[in-house]
């Protein structure tokens, strides 16, 4: 099972975003800030793919950002933000990709399943 940890600082958002990915088959870990983020990519090595808001207080998705390069430059970093996608790229122009808040949960899982290499959410619920 692919394994995707989520990084935002509001609640409603993370559980969210949780639920939806646990419904599509993903295991998911959560983190309301950096420093939980940090701590859960020491704990779970196997972690397939990030989603790191950008806009969060103390510590930024930008830092965040430097801190996951640092443990693994190989790791597929999702931003998902408010911002639009081209401000997104200007803040972190190297990220796996890019996703707006305001854009639909279809684009998001057929984001999600590209970037695991798995199928798309529809052709999983029908072979389910």
């Amino acid at each position: 099972m692919r394994k995707i940890l989520i990084i935002d600082d509001e609640v409603g958002v993370i559980r969210y975003y949780k639920k939806l990915l646990e419904s599509e088959g993903y295991s998911v870990l959560t983190a309301k800030n950096a420093a939980e983020g940090n701590m859960a990519m020491l704990t779970a090595r196997d972690i397939d793919l990030i989603m790191l808001d950008i806009n969060m207080p103390q510590v930024d998705g930008v830092y965040m950002w430097d801190v996951i390069q640092e443990y693994n430059d190989k790791l597929k970093v999702l931003i998902f933000s408010v911002r639009n996608i081209e401000e997104q790229k200007r803040y972190l122009p190297l990220a796996t990709d890019y996703f707006d808040k305001s854009q639909s949960v279809e684009i998001l899982l057929n984001k999600v399943s590209s970037l695991l290499g798995s199928k798309k959410p529809e052709t999983m619920r029908a072979s389910s």
